[in-house]
């Protein structure tokens, strides 16, 4: 029976002896879980925002009455940078992770890869940044138009035509535009007093918001003009009521107003009485002036009318409002009786006696009001 005998060479012997090859060794490299959940990441982000962005375009698509025609073309070119720059991510990502599971390339350059897409010029939080105070402004002409204002500018309406067609009322109008909303402090006052106008808004008042953005004019600050019968009475409203929000007024009726060969008489008296105002405080003393010449109201003691730089009127066609802010929005009207008693009462500390000379040497006497005599001081030291 023959025998089997096995002999144990080196390995290199063997190989030789048997004359096999042997393949060279591939090392795989496994990039770590955090670089995957990095990745993952990423594309989480670009998701989120197309579906912002086409939140975004849906919206701004219901408002095309009040937007650029190149606003919607704009959105669609910002969305698809937003999906090239997804689709270059993932391709660069699996070229780049071959290339290090090779080892041709270090692990590194996968982090570098990632990092360029998550906060360079390739993120998708910088591809996908839309204005969001064009969204801002869409909404606030949305809560502008739901409480009953009317909307100019990329539409086919005309503001000269609008004004025109409510020449027989009172018309507010606010002027915007997105470089004025950006003035914090005039564009919150200027919003709170059209809500409040609106709110307060009578069947003869037309109230609009006009987009200085649609036809090119850079406008700085909004502003509210206010007109009457067709005719501008402020042009900044509210810079006009902080002006006048310490003052009082008497307010002259239209009949009865003598504008033509005035001759004041010489005794006048300033108005100087409390409000008519059912709320007002009676012991508060006021001092009055004409809303629409700024002048201080004077009573001719010998004519009972008043007088302004507009001209006089009877005292029993005036009407009141103080500057309490328990006094509300209107004017109130005094019992003629009453005024004409306080009128007749009324103090005149504020007139003096002086000499006047005249050119020929002779003296002559009359009573001035004290504000005049002191014009008269101030015109002799110059």
């Amino acid at each position: 029976m023959s025998k089997v005998v096995y002999t144990l060479l080196p390995m290199p012997l063997l190989n030789m002896f048997l004359r096999t090859e042997t393949m060279d060794t591939v090392i795989y490299v496994q990039p770590s879980q955090d670089l995957l959940e990095y990745f993952v990441k990423i594309l989480d982000e670009f998701d989120l925002r197309r579906r912002k962005w086409n939140d975004y375009e849906a919206f701004v698509a219901t408002h095309d009455w009040c937007i650029p025609e190149e606003l919607m073309g704009s959105i669609a070119g910002q969305k698809q940078k937003l999906e090239d720059a997804k689709s270059a991510l993932q391709s660069k990502y699996a070229r780049v992770l071959v290339n290090v599971r090779k080892g041709h390339s270090q692990l590194e350059t996968l982090r570098v890869l990632l990092s360029q897409f998550a906060r360079g010029p390739s993120s998708p939080g910088e591809i996908a940044k839309f204005d969001e105070a064009q969204q801002a402004k869409l909404h606030f002409i949305d809560k502008m138009v739901e409480s009953g204002a009317t909307y100019i500018g990329y539409n086919d309406l005309n503001l000269d035509s609008e004004i025109s067609r409510n020449k027989n009322g009172e018309v507010y109008v606010l002027f915007f535009s997105s470089l004025a909303r950006g003035d914090q402090l005039s564009w919150a006052s200027n919003q709170a007093l059209l809500l409040d106008l609106l709110q307060k808004a009578q069947p003869n008042c037309f109230i609009a918001i006009f987009d200085c953005d649609a036809v090119g004019t850079k406008l700085e600050r909004a502003h509210i003009r206010h007109f009457e019968n067709g005719k501008e009475v402020a042009a900044d409203l509210v810079e006009e009521r902080q002006f006048l929000a310490d003052k009082c007024f008497a307010r002259y009726g239209q009949v009865g107003l003598e504008t033509e060969d005035i001759l004041k008489p010489v005794r006048r008296r300033f108005v100087k009485i409390a409000c008519p105002g059912h709320n007002c405080d009676q012991s508060e003393i006021c001092e009055w002036l004409c809303p629409h010449c700024m002048a201080p109201i004077e009573f001719g003691y010998s004519d009972q009318f008043f007088y302004c730089d507009c001209g006089r009127n009877s005292f029993k066609n005036y009407d009141f409002k103080c500057k309490g802010s328990n006094h509300g929005l209107g004017y109130e009207k005094y019992d003629s009786t009453l005024l004409n008693s306080l009128l007749q009462s009324l103090d005149q500390s504020n007139y003096q006696n002086i000499l006047i000379l005249g050119e020929t040497g002779c003296v002559s006497r009359c009573r001035v009001p004290f504000i005049s005599l002191c014009a008269l001081r101030n015109i002799s030291r110059r």
